[in-house]
């Protein structure tokens, strides 16, 4: 079956369908849930759907083939699709109907609001909200590997249905600002930016744009200003289309598997969130980094700065580091053709094709309080947004690199620093982004080889090595996350960890010697799912940002107020005043004093060389010290110092 065959067909099929399977025309359909009937597994909807879990998968994996070419912006919703996905969803349901597993009781509830909004769609009384097939994508995905390991599911008195403005969620009321922050996060008053002298349809417009940018199936109707804040009247419902899958898949040949049955090329061979970086984007973009002159009012000549360099006034907009690649002025200036007048994208994927010559980024050898030797390396590319080539289609897309982010983002350390002050940092971490992407197996087979030669001089120079997976960026995609555990697992005796935003990474089973540490600030969907399983974060493996009025104030510093750092550069806490720090973080974090050490006193209580006892402290680390805590199966939560 070709593309076009599957998009134009008059009657729906599933690309590359087991045997045996036959899918009722929209018609068909239309005509039975008129009537008020509901497919049944007696029913001749789909021969063979309910005769094992391998049809079922099978189904299921073509079906979310059809899915991502809609996600990576290949393909529009083909005809009959709402009705193919009503007839999958159920089947799947049916599959994991009566398992006692918390993992497919999950599963089954996130099928079942999604179903509904299919019944929706193909009865004609809505469409596909935004966000919906990405949702879709993670749930697919989730249903699959949860219906490979678990023959049977929820039962039906434990399903939920969802409908837009139908259950699901609040409808039709007034929130508060406080309240809508609490709804979908922290991030909501603070990105709408609204300033000035505004209207009220501009107020509700901004709002709309933002809930829906976010994927929240919500229409803000109106709002009114009260003496102390704003109110929203909003219907719909408050679920958001990040959805993180709750399990953890097996690996490579599952992804293989998937690419075989569909019969579909990918837009990129490792799934990702992603959307095309279209010309016309791209040159109003390229507009906006490159600015124009700062002139001096007096002079009206050019303003230079010390150095004797131009100075200029950036054309971004506030929301543009949030949404759009960063990519250095420098480069942006090359890119312009004075006689057409326009930014020359061509220029940018000739520099992303480029495959980097090293993976690893390497850091400084560490010695620690036992004496042993570690040396660390690091794995990323851009956080928040990258670019990157689809190097099917030679277009420039624009990759989520970390759905999972909340708040984090205003304060994300990763978008200011070395990262934008020179011009190399984007495009290396845009050459690893399109390498990753198009070529998984050769990105892996990169890697597995420079580990294998450091962890091989390791064993010669006498010191351990270590690997912290992104210095910035995220489990963006289920089949990255499996990539990752698989170079683990090829590597026992190599440490690996990692920070995420991702509850599905945070909460999965993962390799013994592949670390993570749930990082606060991920979006509120993220954080439920984390908070659902473990709500004080008692058995998770945590990090937290502490805010500097904790800690500000007990810092050494001389008598002007700055700091005084200590030999390795690192802030310091006035001895005395430690335990002051650590009852503060204790009321704040909700955890014992006892259990709270200073960088330096786990260093001298622990012996890294040795197993040590899971879960024991939560370990404060300020600004130049290691980040070995992270690392280790003996800390619970670490209190990072704001900087």
């Amino acid at each position: 079956m070709n593309i076009k065959e599957l998009f134009e067909g008059a009657e729906p099929k599933l690309p590359g369908a087991p045997k045996g399977v036959s899918i009722m025309t929209p018609d068909q359909f239309l005509a039975k849930s008129a009537k008020g009937e509901e497919p049944g597994p007696e029913e001749d909807v789909a021969e063979g759907f309910n005769e094992g879990a391998n049809d079922t998968v099978n189904s299921l994996t073509n079906l979310r083939a059809t899915v991502k070419q809609i996600l990576t912006g290949r393909a529009k919703y083909p005809q009959g699709f709402a009705s193919q996905l009503e007839v999958a969803l159920y089947d799947a349901i049916n599959a994991l109907r009566d398992s006692p597993e918390q993992g497919a009781r999950n599963t089954v509830n996130e099928l079942s609001e999604l179903r509904a909004i299919a019944k929706q769609v193909q009865t004609g009384k809505g469409q596909f909200p935004q966000g919906y097939t990405g949702r879709l994508e993670w749930v697919l995905y989730d249903a699959i590997k949860q219906i490979e390991n678990v023959p049977k599911g929820v039962a039906e008195d434990n399903l939920k249905e969802f409908a837009p403005g139908n259950g699901g969620g609040e409808s039709g009321r007034w929130y508060t600002d406080d309240q809508m922050t609490d709804l979908v996060g922290d991030g909501w008053w603070n990105d709408l930016d609204i300033s000035g002298d505004i209207s009220k349809q501009e107020m509700i417009q901004e709002a709309q744009a933002w809930l829906d940018d976010q994927g929240y199936n919500v229409h803000v109707l109106n709002c009114k200003v009260n003496d102390d804040d704003m109110e929203w009247y909003i219907e719909g419902s408050f679920q958001n289309s990040r959805f993180a899958k709750k399990g953890v898949a097996e690996g490579e040949d599952h992804l293989n598997r998937i690419r075989k049955l569909s019969g579909l090329e990918e837009a990129t061979k490792l799934s990702a969130p992603q959307r095309d970086f279209g010309d016309e984007e791209f040159q109003d973009y390229m507009k906006r980094t490159v600015g124009t002159p700062d002139i001096d009012k007096k002079t009206g000549q050019v303003k230079v700065d010390k150095k004797g360099k131009e100075k200029y006034v950036s054309g971004k907009l506030k929301t543009d580091k949030y949404k759009l690649p960063y990519i250095h002025r420098s480069s942006a200036i090359k890119y312009y053709s004075p006689e057409g007048k326009r930014y020359d994208p061509e220029q940018i994927k000739a520099v992303l094709k480029q495959r980097p010559k090293k993976l690893l980024k390497q850091n400084e050898k560490m010695k620690h309080s036992n004496g042993e030797l570690e040396q660390f390396f690091n794995i990323g590319f851009a956080a928040l947004v990258g670019i990157a080539l689809d190097e099917n289609t030679n277009n420039l897309i624009i990759v989520n690199t970390c759905p999972g982010a909340g708040s984090c983002k205003i304060d994300c350390f990763a978008m200011g620093g070395g990262k934008i002050q020179y011009e190399a940092p984007w495009q290396s971490d845009g050459k690893i982004l399109t390498y990753l992407l198009n070529d998984p197996d050769g990105f892996f087979n990169q890697l597995s080889s420079e580990i294998t030669k450091e962890e091989s001089d390791g064993k010669k120079g006498g010191y351990k090595v270590s690997i912290r997976w992104h210095d910035a960026g995220d489990f963006f995609s289920p089949e990255y996350m499996d990539l990752a555990f698989k170079l683990a697992d090829k590597f026992p005796n190599v440490d690996f960890y990692a920070y995420t935003k991702m509850a599905g990474a945070a909460l999965g089973k993962k390799p013994d010697n592949f670390i993570i540490n749930w990082s606060e600030g991920a979006h509120t969907s993220q954080e439920k799912q984390v908070k659902a399983n473990d709500p004080n974060l008692e058995k998770t493996k945590n990090s937290r940002i502490v805010p500097d009025k904790l800690f500000q104030d007990l810092l050494v510093k001389n008598e002007k107020g700055n700091l005084i750092k200590g030999e390795a550069g690192q802030w310091q806490v006035v001895p005395e005043k430690l335990p002051e720090l650590k009852q503060r973080l204790a009321s704040e974090y909700g955890v014992s004093a006892n259990s709270i050490l200073s960088y330096d006193e786990w260093e001298q209580k622990t012996n890294r060389g040795k197993k040590e006892v899971p879960v024991k402290y939560n370990v404060i680390v300020a600004p130049g010290e290691p980040d070995l805590s992270a690392n280790s199966h003996g800390v619970l939560g670490t209190f990072l110092l704001k900087h």
